[in-house]
């Protein structure tokens, strides 16, 4: 939540999640936050964290970013490497 708050508040860039074992109550929160924020919260292959259909992230790596621009980008990357070490 911390490293989500310094991203809403301009500190931070972006923050990965990595394998996150939370609950949806973790970062329904913080993910309104950071939006409202001009942020963006996403898990790491693009797709939208649904919270009425998932109770549990747990496994799943989350990707947060202050802006839309910078989360494509970076999801992008995530991706180019992602196909490097298949």
């Amino acid at each position: 939540g911390l490293r989500i708050m310094q991203i809403a508040k301009g500190d931070a860039d972006i923050h990965l999640l990595l394998n996150h074992g939370a609950g949806t109550w973790d970062t329904c929160a913080p993910q309104v936050i950071v939006e409202e924020a001009g942020g963006h919260m996403c898990f790491i292959d693009g797709t939208h964290l649904e919270y009425r259909v998932q109770r549990s992230w747990n496994g799943k790596s989350l990707v947060v970013a202050k802006s839309e621009a910078l989360l494509s980008r970076t999801l992008s990357n995530l991706l180019h490497v992602g196909r490097e070490y298949k």
